[in-house]
């Protein structure tokens, strides 16, 4: 059995998620009975219970570190992103300033807030319509990835390649883009008044409210619409200082204080609240077990992983009369000629390997269709014999005995209830185990499986008929 492998949180519910989506595609879980049987050993919800399983299913540490590996890439590209932004700050700050004489208040907005405050009324317009994230920024950001972290597009079914298609799909990923887009425009603003905190402490300038082609009242009226918000944190307004001609010191001061409150509110405090908020609604987003186990490929799993909680389809219909009802005695083996039959009942394993038979397998049968299926294959014929196994931690309910009947009497021939995972009677003490294995006798009886109850012991490693009559007495 794989023990199970340590990786990060975010890898693991990646993981899940990716296997999940392969089941779907694939139209039934992958068949691992280790995998489950620990699964179920670690005990917990099914959420923990699938989450253990994907653990320990084959191939797991490799694809945890495929992930491990898309995830740190992702995390160095965005980490450069944000360098580079704040460079970008920088430099707009130093530029906006100039020469150290002259500093227009008005060029400095414009290189610190307007187009930062402009593409984020862009960003909001956008989030108006149920779009997903910009298919450019996608197919960038996967391309980075893959090129970084050596994923290619030839291993299309590799954990990296998937998880790069999760991360970049779903409601989540508009989100999670939208929290870099935004992490990387503030920290351009907070670079850039940072810049100006520094340059106008260690040097002196001439601020100016002068334009070409605003006149002085167009000017003032510009002024009083930025000040509202300065103003409520105590910051002096066009109606206390200068707009034109500011030569006192302390109007120089006063428009210094006045712009740096400005870019902090206009420019840092709008990109902060958008940045929480995208990285809020992406938490959100994220798979909730109790939303997410409803899905196929997750529900799949409930049978397998919880059989103690299994929900039982009850068919209180009797059985049919021609059924015989005598109690038949078991057999201790399998008869060893050729042409048996097997079927597979909610069935995670591969077939069993019984000694000395040669088989005809019908597979598994978990639904109405493969039911339907099987039933007419066997009455197809002939059918030397039939084994049905069935896991002995399921419940032997009226539903399930109405279909062992059906197969019997569609075979025609000698059917025998194989038990396996005996070893989760076993857990549950031997007066329980006693009672079920009882049980399985009388719904054999009650179905007509003349052959009676035998069992699968595969903890020794090899398939082989069991006696069951002295465990259940």
């Amino acid at each position: 059995m794989n023990s199970p492998v340590t990786a990060s949180p975010r890898a693991e519910r990646l993981l899940v998620e990716i296997l999940c989506r392969r089941d779907e595609a694939a139209g039934h879980p992958l068949d691992s009975a280790a995998a489950d049987l620990g699964a179920i050993r670690a005990g917990g919800d099914l959420a923990q219970r699938i989450r253990t399983r994907a653990l320990r299913l084959p191939g797991s540490d490799q694809s945890l570190a495929q992930i491990d590996r898309v995830l740190l890439v992702g995390r160095a590209l965005v980490v450069a992103l944000l360098v580079i932004a704040a460079i970008a700050g920088v430099a707009a700050a130093s530029v906006a300033l100039g020469d150290g004489r002259d500093l227009s208040i008005p060029m400095v907005l414009l290189a610190l807030v307007g187009l930062n405050l402009f593409m984020l009324l862009v960003w909001t317009a956008m989030q108006v319509t149920p779009l997903r994230a910009p298919e450019w920024l996608v197919m960038l950001w996967s391309g980075l990835v893959r090129a970084i972290s050596g994923v290619t597009s030839a291993s299309p079914s590799s954990a990296g390649v998937e998880a790069i298609r999760v991360l970049s799909q779903g409601p989540g990923a508009r989100w999670r883009f939208g929290a870099v887009l935004h992490g990387a425009w503030l920290a351009y603003t907070v670079a850039g008044l940072l810049t100006l905190v520094v340059l106008l402490v260690v040097r002196r300038y001439e601020l100016t409210w002068q334009t070409t082609l605003l006149s002085a009242e167009g000017l003032r009226e510009l002024a009083e619409l930025l000040s509202v918000v300065p103003r409520l944190l105590g910051a002096s307004g066009p109606e206390q200082l200068s707009l034109s001609g500011i030569t006192s010191i302390e109007d120089h001061r006063g428009w210094a204080r006045w712009l740096l409150l400005a870019v902090l509110v206009y420019g840092v405090v709008p990109r902060l609240i958008a940045l929480i908020a995208c990285m809020a609604l992406a938490l959100r987003t994220e798979p909730r077990w109790q939303r997410e186990l409803a899905r196929p490929g997750y529900a799949r799993l409930r049978d397998r992983l919880m059989p103690d909680h299994r929900e039982q389809v009850v068919v209180d219909a009797a059985a049919p009369a021609s059924i015989s009802t005598a109690r038949p005695e078991a057999t201790t083996e399998l008869p060893s000629e050729a042409g048996l039959h097997g079927v597979m009942l909610e069935w995670p394993d591969a077939l069993p390997g019984w000694p000395s038979s040669t088989w005809r397998w019908f597979g598994t049968a978990d639904d109405l269709e493969s039911r339907a299926a099987v039933l007419a294959r066997l009455r197809a014929g002939p059918v030397a014999g039939l084994v049905v196994v069935v896991r002995a931690i399921a419940t032997p309910d009226r539903g399930l005995q109405r279909f062992v009947a059906d197969l019997a009497q569609a075979a025609g021939a000698t059917t025998w209830i194989a038990l396996g995972h005996l070893e989760g009677l076993e857990a549950r003490g031997d007066g329980a185990k006693h009672r079920r294995i009882d049980d399985w006798r009388n719904l054999a009886a009650n179905a007509g499986a003349s052959g009676g109850v035998l069992a699968w012991d595969a903890q020794r490693g090899t398939a082989r008929a069991l006696d069951l009559r002295n465990d259940a007495r």
